[in-house]
């Protein structure tokens, strides 16, 4: 049959529909302690039914309409339905994830979740399952919505401009009250646009001071954007100055992936539990981000990951790993996850050489396994006949990827969620059978601890190494009731707070009451290890472990699209517009809603290794 052109009113239907079926969608964005007023919710379908409107005419008119004008009808549809679809299915995707981890969906979050081997989202067969369901039913929805705009563009002529007529001046009230609330930080409009994806709203900062609509003395200053541009990395600020070694102590840091402190108990771990009851407990100790890359990157470097990747961009390795090569330490890394995602082996471990990238395996329980493995293998192989001392790192992944033989012998706690399926995860999900598989799997997270322990016991290096076991971030299973599940949604406890054991000959064992942070550990170990002789201001924003002098009571934490000042009772948050949130530990409205008094120290500490 001879195609036939396609009018342009068939495609402004077609935005219609799945613009509102976007906007049906996005209900999902309202979390369960969202408490709008009827027209913050008017407002919100408002914005996105015309964002969403004009973002998926623009691209039919830039692809589908100039082809549907040549008589290539069929293909100007297979595109306007392939990419009402794959606009859908997004959305869709990114409901689950906001839902979860209250971000959206980034780059970052995709490379870990196609390429990082289960890092974010782990797809069962079940779940890989309904997700075809879920798109097939999705296309067929666009086909049926496109038909239907076949059919009405044909007969409603005037209401198709009306219409567009009606959506643009919605639309652009829209971005103008958006722009008006943006620079005076009217929180109850700016907390919309961070509900929705993909939407860029105007701003017009410039214009209202300028007319005097607004007053420069109005702009509050708690809007606080972050600058975090790529380049000018100055770190450390200068050459880090190391004298002669203290004493030639081996370093060995055991991290657990996803191991939160509250499951460290003689019942969860008992290994790790006896090593701590001999040695140094940190008892209120906080990883500094809520997820891998930002917390392994602060420990080593001691500063916040908002350089993350102005760090990358110039390979700047970290000031941990520069002291240790300056002090001319054996250097082995050995991580059951790829080095590789995220880029460790471009930043933390840029300057090491022959560095071990990945362990071999295919499951997550084979590749722990080759790491420990090739640890004991490399610390047998290397010369022992030098003087000089080793460091180690073991990145143990079983516990992030609730992983353990499912056998008799490992599985103590029952019942067990047998197949992760997250599409299933909701604030009525019953949480006993998933943390039941997490404990499981920290469970035997400590047998492979103890294999280490154990050679580093037989090899009689106990009195002459330093051995820490802690974790990058915690794991959550909607301990607060608001449907947050894993990690990288926010900064309680349960997602920041993590074990920090530490075996230093010479120090005797003690529990550590006041709150330690990972920027610590380079603002411990450089000075007292490897004798740098720097302010430690020059590489870490952290403190001495064991020093109670001017010791901060808050910390700056990261995640991938926001910022938070953690304080002892409550959480400043700094959204990704860089607006201020007041959140108690339990992520509800803090009755403090005072500026924190840091907040300059905290700005500064963000931008302090920039040129």
């Amino acid at each position: 049959m001879k195609s036939t052109k396609l009018p342009f009113r068939l495609y402004i239907w077609n935005a219609i529909f799945i613009a509102i079926t976007i906007v049906c969608i996005s209900g999902r964005y309202l979390t369960e302690h969202d408490s709008w007023d009827f027209w913050q919710l008017f407002y919100f379908c408002v914005f996105g039914l015309s964002n969403f409107f004009f973002l998926n005419l623009i691209v039919a008119l830039l692809t589908a309409y100039p082809l549907g004008r040549f008589n290539l009808a069929k293909i100007a549809t297979f595109l306007t339905i392939t990419f009402s679809s794959l606009l859908t299915v997004f959305i869709l995707a990114d409901t689950f994830v906001y839902q979860q981890y209250r971000l959206h969906i980034n780059l970052a979050m995709l490379e870990m979740t196609l390429l990082g081997g289960g890092e974010v989202v782990q797809f069962s067969q079940s779940m890989l399952i309904q997700i075809v369901v879920i798109c097939l039913a999705i296309l067929v929805w666009s086909i049926l919505s496109f038909s239907l705009a076949r059919l009405i563009s044909q007969k409603l002529i005037k209401t198709t401009y009306f219409l567009v007529f009606l959506i643009s001046v919605l639309f652009i009230g829209a971005n103008v009250l958006y722009a008006y609330a943006y620079p005076i930080n009217w929180t109850n409009v700016l907390v919309i646009k961070e509900k929705l994806p993909l939407i860029r709203p105007l701003k017009m900062n410039s214009f209202f001071i300028k007319t005097g609509i607004i007053k420069e003395s109005d702009i509050q200053s708690s809007n606080l954007s972050i600058d975090n541009k790529v380049g000018n990395f100055k770190y450390p600020l200068n050459d880090l100055n190391c004298g002669t070694r203290v004493k030639d102590l081996n370093i060995v840091f055991i991290f657990v992936d996803a191991l939160r402190s509250d499951v460290v108990t003689k019942e969860n771990a008992p290994n790790v539990w006896n090593f701590a009851e001999k040695n140094i407990v940190f008892k209120n100790h906080y990883a500094v981000g809520n997820h891998t890359r930002d917390s392994l990157f602060s420990t080593f470097y001691g500063i916040p990951s908002t350089y993350w990747f102005s760090a990358l961009a110039d390979k700047v390795p970290s000031a941990f790993v520069t002291a240790l090569q300056k002090s001319n330490y054996n250097i082995g890394v050995f991580a059951g996850a790829p080095l590789t995602r995220p880029e460790f082996h471009q930043t933390i471990f840029s300057s090491v050489q022959n560095l071990r990238l990945n362990s071999p395996g295919d499951t997550i329980l084979e590749r722990d396994r080759h790491a420990i493995d090739d640890f004991i293998s490399w610390h047998q192989k290397k010369d022992n006949k030098t003087e000089n001392p080793f460091f180690s790192f073991i990145f143990l992944d079983n516990v992030h990827g609730y992983a353990f033989p499912e056998d008799q012998k490992h599985t103590f706690y029952q019942p067990y969620w047998k197949e992760i399926n997250h599409i299933e995860l909701n604030s009525k999900f019953d949480p006993a059978p998933y943390f039941n598989r997490y404990k499981n799997a920290v469970h035997y997270a400590d047998e492979q601890i103890a294999r280490i322990l154990q050679y580093i016991e037989s090899q009689n290096l106990m009195d002459s190494t330093i051995v820490v076991i802690s974790s990058d971030h915690g794991e959550e299973f909607n301990d607060h009731g608001l449907n947050y599940w894993g990690h990288g949604g926010n900064y309680t406890d349960v997602q920041i707070k993590v074990p920090l054991i530490i075996h230093w000959p010479g120090k005797a064992k003690a529990k550590i009451q006041y709150m330690t942070n990972h920027y610590d550990i380079t603002a411990t170990f450089l000075p007292e290890v490897f004798n740098c002789h720097n302010p430690v201001s020059d590489y870490s924003i952290g403190h001495s472990l064991w020093s109670t002098k001017n010791r901060r009571d808050w910390f700056i934490a990261t995640g991938y699209s926001d910022k938070a000042i953690v304080e002892n009772d409550r959480v400043v948050l700094i959204n990704k517009m860089g607006a201020l949130e007041y959140l108690d530990k339990q992520l509800k409205q803090s009755p403090n809603q005072s500026m924190p008094p840091h907040l300059k120290d905290a700005l500064l500490d963000m931008s302090r290794y920039r040129r």
